[in-house]
Parts: structure tokens; C-alpha cells; sequence
């Protein structure tokens, strides 16, 4: 039987294998409670000095939790299992940003939504040729979790609020401009990197041959970046007072870029879409990753109950209709109390 997550003990590096390449190395209860223990493991290991995370297969490091054992669980009524996924997926975000040794993620392919919360948490987060970044959880009735509040308020100007709202993908460049990636090693570069990780002594100084094999094989990406390039609307667009005066100015954009930016965000759950815009607002914001997971638990268990995340996970993952229900289906009639209390 072909095992979803490895573990390793090289020359003092701790690896993490995450292996369904299949689908795309999405994140499941038993991988996450596995990933916990072997951290508490490694945390107190004397000859463990330095953690790798890293993706099996071309696509992804990690495109997310597993929507479908969440959604099997929903259907039938397995309250506790939800509870528990998201509690331990949580718990293991704060584990690894608590963990008191050198940590490095290897982000090549996608890392979305849950893989986010596995590599954002680590002081190295390596973006490569192919890496895409991105929190499309409004997409499927849900909203950016894993800490999301708190590491995207470090983002420049509007560039935070605009990557949780829309869902849009950022490649290395642009990972890199917004914080949400270290540096970048070409993706020829990545294996050799991993490999002088690895084989390099590390007792007593492992955050150094972290440092030296980064000052050798880091360089700055040359992509086209039009995340950049239309900075300065995307400030302008998604500074207003509520999201309703955000889409106002949207809707008068003529450029091609945000006009498909702004049909996008027709196309998401318009409560989802509210709790997203909720978070950047002054009196939501948290001052803290602990208790922004907190938060994303109680909002967590809160839409399980509502239902959109549900029919959000139907309608992309388990029929492909691509035509979910939403409820409310406009965002005029989302109801600013329901979501005041969503966050109570």
C-alpha cells in the first residue's frame, strides 16, 4: 500500500514527503495527525537539526486539504469528524510555525489553500518555475483559512485583501513581491538545493547551510508579473469602505486584467466573499496566528453548518456541475449581521 506521507532521518535533515501526486498531494486527517506526531518527534530529537517539506510528482507541492473525505463526512452527518479535521489541521499550522528548528518548504506546483497553511508557516518558503500560489476557497463557499487573516495582512498595499478575495493564482515573481515566498531557485536548481540540504553537516549550525545553499542557488525570477503591473488599480479598486464600494470602482475599470479579476468575483460565493473582506476590516484584524486559527475553526464549523461549503465542494468537485447554489445568491443580500455573528 502505497503510503500518502513519508518521513526520512538524512544526515540530521527531517523530510517530509507529501506523496498522493495523484491528487495533486491534497492534505487528509491522517496525513495531518502523522505530520503532527513526527514534528513532536523531531522537535525533541537531538539528531534532527533541520525539517524539508517537500511534494511527490511534476504538479504540486500541495493544492489543499481533501475537500471530498470533508464532504463524505458532511453528507453523512459525521459532525466530529469535521470538528476533528479542522482542529488537527490547524493545531499542525501553529505546530510548524512554533517549530524551534530550521524548516524549509519546497514549493514547486501548486500550493493552494491547505498547502498554503503547510508552507507559509515556515521561515523558507522556496517558489520555483512552475510554483502558483493561491487561496480559492471562496470558490467552493468557504473562505482563506490556515492563518490567512494574519500572514496576508504583511502583503503590500491592497495586494493581500486582492489574493484572498479573487483566488488568483501568483506565480514566483509575484509570491516573492507579496511575501508569500522566501526566494526563488530555478526549477534546475531545486533538486541540487535539496540535495545540499541534505548531505550537508548541519549539528550546531543548520540554519547556516540553510543560508549558504540559499546565497548559492537563489537568483530573482524573470517572469511576467501582471499582479505588478496592475499594483497601483488594485490598490485603488480594493481600498473602499465595504466590499459593495470595492466592486463599484471595479465595475469602471476598462483594462483587461482586473474587468476578468471582477468577473471572477461574480462567480464566488457572495457570503464567503463577505467573511473574506470582514477579516481585512480594522476591528477583525488579529494580532496573532494563534488566534487567527482559532477564528478560522469557530468560521470553519459555522459554514459546515450553513451549507455553502458543502454545495461549494458538490458543484466543483463531486457532480462538476460548476453551477453552485449559492445562499444568498447576491451579495446585496447578504445580511451584515449574519455576518457579524459568524465571527462572534
Amino acid at each position: 500500500m502505497i503510503k500518502p506521507i513519508l518521513f526520512d532521518v538524512q544526515n540530521g535533515c527531517g523530510v517530509i514527503t507529501l506523496n498522493r501526486p495523484q491528487a495533486l498531494n491534497a492534505i487528509n486527517l491522517d496525513m495531518i495527525q502523522a505530520m503532527r506526531t513526527k514534528l513532536a518527534t523531531w522537535a525533541r530529537d537531538d539528531q534532527v537539526y533541520l525539517v524539508v517539506i517537500k511534494g511527490t510528482g511534476d504538479k504540486a507541492f500541495c493544492a489543499g486539504g481533501d475537500l471530498k473525505e470533508i464532504y463524505a463526512a458532511a453528507i453523512k452527518g459525521d459532525q466530529e469528524f469535521c470538528r476533528t479535521f479542522f482542529k488537527e489541521e490547524y493545531d499542525l499550522n501553529q505546530d510548524i510555525a512554533t517549530f524551534p528548528k530550521p524548516y524549509v518548504s519546497l514549493c514547486k506546483g501548486y500550493t493552494m489553500g491547505g498547502g498554503m497553511g503547510l508552507a507559509m508557516h515556515t521561515p523558507y518558503r522556496i517558489a520555483t518555475t512552475d510554483s502558483l500560489f493561491a487561496m480559492p476557497e471562496n470558490a467552493i463557499g468557504f473562505f482563506p483559512d490556515v492563518g490567512a487573516s494574519y500572514f496576508l495582512q504583511s502583503c503590500p498595499g491592497s495586494i493581500g485583501l486582492f489574493f484572498a478575495l479573487t483566488g488568483t493564482r501568483f506565480n514566483a515573481a509575484e509570491a516573492l513581491f507579496a511575501g508569500l515566498a522566501t526566494h526563488y531557485i530555478a526549477q534546475d536548481g531545486l533538486d541540487i538545493f535539496f540535495e545540499t540540504l541534505v548531505r550537508a553537516p548541519k549539528k550546531n549550525f543548520a540554519a547556516e547551510v540553510v543560508q549558504e545553499a540559499l546565497s548559492f542557488f537563489a537568483t530573482e525570477p524573470d517572469f511576467p508579473t501582471p499582479v505588478l503591473d496592475n499594483k497601483e488599480r488594485i490598490d485603488a479598486c480594493f481600498s473602499g469602505e465595504t466590499l459593495a464600494d470595492c466592486l463599484a470602482v471595479l465595475r469602471l475599470e476598462r483594462g483587461a486584467y482586473l474587468t476578468k479579476a471582477l468577473h471572477k468575483l461574480e462567480d464566488l460565493s457572495p457570503l464567503s466573499l463577505a467573511i473574506t473582506y470582514t477579516f481585512f476590516q480594522k476591528k477583525y484584524k488579529v494580532s496573532s496566528l494563534k488566534a487567527a486559527l482559532a477564528r478560522d475553526y469557530v468560521l470553519s464549523q459555522k459554514l459546515l453548518q450553513q451549507g455553502n461549503f458543502i454545495e461549494g465542494i458538490r458543484a466543483l468537485l463531486v457532480d462538476k456541475d460548476r453551477f453552485p447554489q449559492w445562499v444568498p445568491a447576491l451579495l446585496e443580500d447578504v445580511d451584515v449581521t449574519c455576518v457579524d455573528a459568524m465571527f462572534a
